[in-house]
C-alpha cells in the first residue's frame, strides 16, 4: 500500500487514542487485554469501511495489515510483538535505532530482520511499554530494566546515559 494510505492509517490511530478508544495497558488483565484488542480491530475496520475512507483502505489484505499494525502499536509492543510470539526465536536484540533489529533463531542463528526504528524514542517507547506489563518503570532517573515478561521471557533494556550508543533492548 502507498506511504499516503499509512499516513492515514497513523491519523486514524492517533485519533482513536486521542478519543480515549485506547485503555491503559497496564490495567487490563491478558484475558482483557485480547478482548479488547478484538473489539479495537473491529472498530478499526468498521471506521476504514465506512465514509472517505472506504475507498482508502478498500483492498481487503492492505486493510487487515494495516489493523493488525495499528493494534500491535496502540495496545502492545509494536513490531516486536510480532517475535515474541514465534517459538522458533530463542532472542531479540534492538541495538540501536541506527540498525536493524536482530533475531537469534533456534535452526539459522542471527538472523538480521527489516524492522527497525526511527528514532531512540521508538526504542525507549517499547521499554517503557515492556516496563509497564511487568508493574516496573524505566526512566532517566532508573535507566535499566532487567525483568521477567509475563510469557518467562527475559528482558533486559538500557536507557541513555547508561547506553552510550542509545536506548536498547534484548529479550
Amino acid at each position: 500500500f502507498a506511504e499516503a494510505t499509512w499516513r492515514i492509517a497513523k491519523q486514524l490511530k492517533s485519533k482513536l487514542i486521542s478519543e480515549g478508544e485506547v485503555k491503559s495497558k497496564q490495567l487490563m488483565e491478558k484475558e482483557e487485554n485480547l478482548e479488547y484488542r478484538k473489539n479495537f480491530k473491529k472498530k478499526l475496520n468498521n471506521i476504514m469501511l465506512t465514509g472517505e475512507l472506504k475507498d482508502v483502505f478498500s483492498n481487503e489484505d492492505d486493510r487487515n495489515y494495516i489493523i493488525s499494525r495499528l493494534t500491535r502499536e496502540a495496545l502492545g509492543t509494536g513490531d516486536i510483538e510480532i517475535f515474541l510470539k514465534d517459538p522458533n526465536l530463542e532472542d531479540v536484540s534492538i541495538n540501536s535505532y541506527k540498525e536493524p533489529t536482530w533475531v537469534k533463531h533456534k535452526k539459522h542463528g542471527w538472523l538480521k530482520t527489516n524492522i527497525t526504528f526511527e528514532s531512540d524514542r521508538d526504542i525507549v517507547n517499547i521499554a517503557t511499554e515492556i516496563a509497564i506489563q511487568v508493574k516496573r518503570s524505566i526512566n532517566t532517573l532508573t535507566p535499566m530494566l532487567d525483568a521477567h515478561l509475563p510469557d518467562g521471557n527475559r528482558v533486559n533494556a538500557m536507557l541513555d546515559p547508561i547506553a552510550p550508543k542509545g536506548a536498547n533492548i534484548n529479550i
